[in-house]
């Protein structure tokens, strides 16, 4: 049997091993050791203590029997009809055997499965032989470790609990009383004149050398032969015991914190005294009374943990018996005091019993067991469990710091020389210590921060060199477990550090402004502090508006150890353990503290500090967090709050601390606000450089499915509120569908419908707010937003900046006859005379504003007057409204200056008003902010108010609103003015064409013409009756094309790696020229414009770029660019290839066929997944790669465009001065976002070769396929972005081709539903040319197909669909013939119209775009 047991000096948990039954049962822990007491089982009250994360110490070691037969024909031995009847040898054999081989087998695959075992086990305790009664009680402790057995033999073992104390209690009073009646003979040893140094019955560990320690830590775990006893003569040495004795004997043996272990503890010969202190005894036969109070122990240990039992263990004084057990002097077993502390440590789990035990000295007991013995592994565990219950502790920490100072020295020692179970309870103890300042003071005072760093520092799982050696599951598994204990412990160290730290700050400021302040720390030390997550956020806060010279002695020795970058390495690594259950909880542990770190703004510069990742990789902190916080690769919302509390503290804006600005001169606060301003513009360009933009946008539209997806979403909001105060970021975003489409304001007004949502909800609507308020401008707060877009909050923002000033005289005579309609003619003629209003007593009776009693006629519907009656009607409800809104003064102030839309006054006004031109005299001047202070200050509700909110309904009420606007009238409607085009085109396509040969009118029948007539061009596409290529090569699948720079053919490649040439005016039987170039497939076909040299590109089987000679009908391999997926010739001399591979370009040179220049650079890398490299077209020098602007003269990076999508990374305009990249399009002159444009959104983009449209169809890999967009190609304005037309063509298209007059549109499609699915069929269809009644049919036969003009119903509304094809013919040859001559004057003409409103009359009621540099230009 000794020969079978495999031996194992470092026994780790594997990660399948049950944390509920994670046992440590090596050969000297074969009895059993539970990583942490039960705290949940059935029909039971559970005791409240804490849920340690993971199983901390080691499974059970495995046994290697001869036969797998051994155990199961054990346990039919071990069946009632065996054990039930007399006891016999046999039985008493059995159990014994049982017993020992128990550690190497699965308790849930035995006792589980034979319930009458376990009943067997019950009985043989209450059977009067004492050796098989003791088995059967050790038997029974492991079978109630199981939740399953514990409950369905609760009636069995309860009644077991008082004579087992009972009989514990006997032995005890037998050993005191043997111990004051015997004295002990010194034991006989070798060489003994060579001791320096004698004590009587003492003890001590053996040394505090690290080396010492480590080797004898691996001493204990030497198995020993089950049921021997070892020898007790110290005169047997073997050699295997004379290592053990020069190890555990050194030099450095001596501890200063405790007493000898016996005589002459430096001598080789003093073993014998020693090795009971350190690994004590293990006799199963014959027993001895030690082993039977450990198998007594045993089975009470798991039912310590029943508050149920409790009273009972309190009755019979089982606290008198631990301290007992504590007494290694007394029990002179070690493996006996290790019993009773896992028996100890189920208890501590009851509040009661950790006080009383702390009260009776149970501590200074836990302190004085031996290290390093076998005890010390359970004296972390009951450690953990005093400093889990905090009443307890309190009184712990009132002792005097002595002890205190010796605790942590225990503690410190775990953390460095003990077991692994060891380790992990001391750093879950120090996790849960650190809440207490005295704790945390007495740990920084010996130096704890460098022991604790250095547990995690070293392992072999966080290496990054390639020299990192093997390691076992069990052993990796025991690491990781390491790493997140000891970051669970520096963060509750950091986190308290912190708030000392804000606490220092407030009182600093308090003391300076002659305040007072509430501390968030108790008054007294040894006091708990309640760190709730409000007084965590309040400290960071605190410390991120501080000096830029605050100290922080924590966090600066950390940083000397490395142990910011390390936490990077932590987090990043740690994501990627797919196979441990508790990586969220690591990586959140590792953000968190770097959160409380980067409170500090000076260490947020540490982030932009290279991290070194294994594979060779290095990144930038700013990359790990932001890939945390996008939660692409690990999907928990704790570590993507983690990572954006410090992108938070990274773009707080410290320029508004007080604390700066006061405490130094003027010119100290100008140089330390330009210093701010410099370190925070970095911190925005380190944010944006990895793509920090696109992450935030990208949290804040995500649903949320719980109260955590808002807390998300308003973490999101705060950085992008920080990041608002770059003017380039701010520029940036406000262009964004969420902000200038409304879509922010529409996730405002949708509240969640569960109530535990609304509160968090809440909390984002108001950062929302404040974020729309930045971007905007003008405070909103006070405002209903009502679903209104960008273009209609700046609108309102126009309207509440405009100044209202109007004719004082007008109001009184308004007053005048006011007075007159109700009867007062002595107060109407006492005003008339005292305001002088006789002479405008004549103009105001001819006003149509006036109401006149004889005169009760009601004006028509769309005229320009409106009666007195209707004014009253709305200054009554102007009263209403501002009454109403009262009680909150900020929001009725606001709500005077941009009155919402629906409101009555609102509805009333007609927006058919002229110019006024009645004479003003002493205008008033009353403007938005002032109505604000009346109503806020006075409380009450004036004449001036009534009238600016009137005016100012009718100013809002403008198509285009200015701020300077002359003085309103009281007796005529507001209009601005708008501007007026004469030489405008019509709408009307008849009309255009004739307007041409007029001269008044200019080419193309007027300003905009050009454009009227491209898009009614460009909506309309007539299907060709040609045949499916299925019908003509049954055996030929295509996968690519391009026409020939003629127009004349189409050249289409093949799976098969062919491309064949067809004729465009042919029927596409029977091709007229077909060139093998490969057996691969081709994804792609290009042409030089002299169609001398054509490009392919290949996929799967032959991943290459191929040119060839096709000059003289013949295709010759010129040059084969290995390694590349894509590939283009240069635009303007087209002397080069630009090819490109994942997120690196190289370009070619077309006559040699070497590479010129590689394009890569990893810090400007956007890793676009479908990224295609497109040179300019102006420059070949120019290249867009990745998202990337390069010069390839140079090489170097000219900008660095930021990611707002995962596939399409961009191409040039033809205008050469945009790039467009998905939805956004960019000014390549200030490299500002100019626009995005929604329905480019994943799609490939196709410019005309007119260069003024874009074709572009869905992306086959986007989120999106197998929607009606993959079936569809749409037509998108080039100079104005505005949708043209889609069309739908009933199957998803594949590839899609223009012809270089701009005539044909050629689709490839596929047949299937599957977007792999190999492309048969090629339609055509012609531009701009009218479909014919039976168009439709012949369609259906081959394709279903679909129009769907979403845009420029203008041109739907005036010509019929029913057009006359002559005219719309003679439309496109006048524009062909006339577009050469009139290139460069259609072209400055588009661009100068860009900004224009091209819809209809009947749309301009909807334009909202306006802006103060209207009014100039008007």
């Amino acid at each position: 049997m000794r020969n079978a047991i495999i031996r194992q000096n470092k026994p780790i948990a594997s990660d399948k091993a049950n944390p509920k039954i994670a046992n440590e049962k090596s050969c000297c822990f074969s009895d059993g050791f539970l990583a942490y007491a039960i705290h949940k089982l059935p029909n039971t009250d559970p005791i409240p203590a804490p849920e340690p994360a993971a199983p901390t110490v080691a499974a059970p070691a495995p046994m290697n029997f001869a036969a797998e037969s051994i155990s199961f024909k054990l346990l039919d031995l071990l069946q009632p009809s065996y054990i039930t009847d007399t006891i016999s040898p046999l039985t008493t054999a059995a159990c014994r055997l049982f017993y020992n081989i128990l550690p190497g087998q699965d308790p849930d695959l035995i006792f589980p499965e034979r319930p009458e075992l376990v009943q067997a086990l019950f009985e043989l305790c209450n059977s009067d032989d004492n050796t098989v009664r003791f088995y059967a009680y050790g038997l029974l402790g492991t079978a109630l470790e199981l939740t399953v057995i514990a409950t369905n033999f609760r009636n069995l073992s309860d009644p077991l609990v008082v004579p087992s104390l009972n009989i514990l209690h006997d032995f005890k009073n037998r050993t005191i009383q043997a111990s004051t009646q015997v004295t002990e003979e010194p034991t006989e040893r070798l060489f003994a004149q060579f001791a320096r140094k004698s004590t009587e019955n003492s003890l001590e560990s053996c040394g505090d050398s690290a080396e010492s320690q480590a080797n004898t830590s691996k001493t204990f775990l030497a198995p020993q032969p089950v049921g021997s006893k070892r020898p007790a003569s110290p005169n047997i040495i073997t050699p295997e015991k004379r290592t053990r004795l020069q190890v555990s004997t050194s030099a450095s043996n001596l501890s200063e914190h405790q007493s000898s272990i016996g005589p002459d503890e430096t001598s080789n010969s003093s073993w014998a005294e020693i090795s009971p202190y350190l690994f004590g005894t293990y006799e199963l036969h014959p027993l001895t009374d030690n082993m039977r109070q450990r198998l007594m122990l045993q089975f009470l240990t798991p039912l310590a943990e029943y508050k149920e039992l409790l009273s009972t263990f309190l009755e019979h004084q089982s606290l008198q018996l631990i301290l007992h057990y504590l007494d290694v002097k007394l029990t002179k077993d070690i493996r006996l005091s290790f019993e009773g502390l896992k028996f100890l440590s189920g208890l501590l789990c009851h509040r009661r019993f950790a006080i009383e035990f702390v009260q009776n000295g149970g501590l200074q007991k836990l302190l004085q067991i031996p290290r390093p013995s076998v005890a010390t592994a359970a004296v972390s565990m009951c450690l953990y469990y005093i400093a889990c219950s905090k009443d307890a502790f309190e009184r712990v920490c009132q002792l005097p710091k002595e002890m205190l100072t010796q605790l942590m020295k225990y503690v410190l020692w775990l953390l460095d020389s003990s077991h692994e179970s060891a380790k992990c309870h001391a750093t879950m103890f120090l996790a849960e210590v650190f809440n207490f300042r005295v704790m945390i003071d007495v740990f920084d005072s010996l130096d704890g921060l460098r022991k604790l760093f250095n547990t995690i520092s070293t392992l072999e799982i966080l290496r990054v060199d390639d020299e990192s050696l093997y390691q076992r599951d069990e052993d990796v598994f025991a690491s990781r477990q390491k790493v997140k204990h000891c970051c669970m412990a520096l963060k509750c160290y950091f986190v308290m550090h912190l708030v000392i730290s804000a606490v220092q700050v407030k009182r600093h400021q308090s003391r300076h402004n002659n305040n007072t302040f509430s501390s968030s720390l108790p008054s007294q030390p040894y006091r708990m502090a309640d760190l709730t997550t409000e007084v965590v956020q309040d400290s960071m806060t605190v410390l991120s508006s501080s000096s830029l010279r605050l100290g922080w002695t924590a966090a600066e020795q950390f940083l000397k150890l490395n142990g910011f970058s390390s936490m990077l390495q932590i987090a990043s690594m740690a994501s990627e353990w797919d196979e441990y259950a508790y990586r969220g909880e690591t990586v959140k542990y590792a953000l968190e503290i770097l959160s409380c770190l980067t409170s500090l703004f000076r260490l947020c510069l540490k982030l932009f500090d290279a991290v070194k990742l294994p594979d060779d990789v290095t990144t930038s902190g700013f990359n790990i967090v932001i890939t945390l916080a996008e939660g692409e690769h690990l999907k928990d919302v704790e570590v993507q709050k983690a990572a954006l509390s410090i992108l938070n503290n990274c773009v707080h804006d410290k320029r508004q601390s007080n604390y700066i600005n006061e405490s130094a001169g003027n010119s100290k606060a100008k140089t330390s606000n330009k210093v701010i301003d410099d370190l925070m513009t970095k911190m925005y360009n380190g944010i944006r450089s990895n793509n920090g933009i696109q992450v935030l946008l990208s949290l804040i539209k995500s649903k949320p499915h719980n109260a955590e997806g808002d807390t998300l979403r308003t973490l999101a909001c705060q950085v992008l509120l920080g990041l608002s105060n770059c003017n380039t970021i701010k520029q940036i975003i406000s262009k964004m569908p969420i902000f200038s489409q409304g879509l922010l304001e529409a996730e405002i007004r949708n509240p969640p419908l569960q109530t535990d949502k609304k509160t968090q909800h809440l909390k984002f609507c108001n950062v929302a707010t404040c974020l729309l308020d930045k971007i905007i401008g003008q405070n909103l707060h006070s405002r209903q937003l009502g679903g209104l877009s960008f273009d209609q909050l700046k609108k309102a923002d126009i309207v509440a900046r405009t100044r209202i000033t109007w004719d004082e005289k007008e109001l009184l005579q308004l007053i005048y006859q006011h007075l007159l309609s109700r009867g007062f003619n002595i107060s109407a003629n006492a005003l008339l005379d005292e305001a002088d209003l006789h002479q405008s007593t004549s103009n105001i009776f001819s006003s149509p504003f006036i109401h006149n009693p004889s005169n009760r006629q009601t004006p028509r519907v769309g005229s320009n007057e409106v009666s007195a009656r209707q004014l009253s009607i709305n200054v009554r409800d102007s009263v209403q409204r501002l009454e109403s809104e009262r009680p909150t003064s900020t929001s009725s102030a606001f709500s005077i200056a941009s009155p919402s839309v629906s409101s009555p006054v609102f509805r009333s006004i007609s927006p058919q008003f002229s110019k006024s031109t009645c004479k003003r005299k002493r205008p008033v001047e009353i403007t938005h902010q002032k109505a604000r202070t009346t109503v806020s200050n006075r409380g009450e509700t004036t004449l001036d108010d009534i009238v600016t909110s009137y005016l100012q309904t009718q100013h809002s009420q403008c198509n285009r609103p200015i701020v300077i606007c002359p003085p309103f009238s009281l007796l005529e409607p507001h209009k601005c003015p708008e501007p007026l085009y004469r030489r405008s085109a019509s709408l009307n396509l008849t009309s255009r064409i004739m307007s041409r040969s007029v001269s008044a009118f200019p080419s193309y029948g007027g300003m905009e013409g050009v454009s009227f007539n491209r898009k009614l061009k460009h909506s309309r596409f007539k299907f060709k009756n040609i045949s499916s290529l299925d019908d003509v090569n049954e055996d030929t699948c295509f996968s690519a094309l391009t026409f020939s720079p003629c127009g004349d053919y189409i050249y289409l490649g093949t799976t098969t790696g062919e491309v064949e040439k067809f004729d465009c005016l042919s029927t596409l039987r029977n091709p007229k020229q077909k060139f093998s170039c490969d057996d691969s497939i081709i994804k792609q076909i290009e042409l030089t414009r002299d169609c001398s040299r054509m490009l392919t590109s290949f996929s799967w089987s032959t991943l290459s770029v191929a040119l060839w000679n096709i000059a003289d009908d013949d295709c010759k391999k010129l040059h084969t660019f290995s390694d590349q997926m894509f590939g283009v010739f240069t635009n303007v001399n087209q002397d080069s290839v630009v090819c490109t591979n994942s997120e690196k370009a190289v370009v070619f040179d077309v006559r040699t066929g070497q590479e010129i220049v590689k394009l890569f650079d990893a810090d400007y890398t956007n890793y676009y997944e479908m990224n295609c490299a497109y040179p300019s077209y102006h420059s070949d020098d120019i290249i867009l790669n990745d998202g990337v602007l390069w010069d390839i003269k140079q090489p170097r990076v000219i900008h660095k465009f930021d990611k707002f999508n995962r596939h399409i990374s961009g191409v040039f305009h033809p205008n050469c001065m945009e790039v467009v990249i998905n939805t956004e399009v960019w000014d390549l002159r200030t490299f500002k976002l100019i626009q995005t444009v929604p329905s480019l959104d994943q799609c490939h983009v196709l410019f005309n070769n007119a260069r003024d449209v874009i074709y572009c169809w869905q992306n086959e890999y986007c989120e999106r396929s197998g929607s009606v967009n993959d079936t569809s190609f749409k037509t998108v304005d080039a100079v104005d972005y505005q949708p043209i037309a889609t069309f739908n063509n009933r199957k998803q298209i594949q590839r899609l081709a223009l012809s270089p007059c701009d005539q044909t549109v050629a689709v490839l499609e596929s047949v299937g539903s599957n977007i792999d699915e190999i492309v048969t069929a090629l339609k055509l269809y012609e531009v701009g040319a009218p479909r014919a009644p039976d168009d439709e049919d012949e369609e259906d036969n081959n394709t279903d197909n679909g129009e769907d003009d979403d845009d420029d119903d203008d041109d739907d509304d005036d010509l019929d669909d029913d057009v006359d094809g002559m005219l719309l013919d003679t439309l496109i040859d006048m524009e062909e013939d006339g577009y050469a001559h009139d290139e460069s004057l259609s072209s400055d003409t588009d661009f100068s119209i860009s900004s224009e409103d091209d819809s209809n009359e009947d749309d301009d009621d909807d334009e909202d775009s306006s802006s103060e540099d209207d009014s100039d230009d008007n």
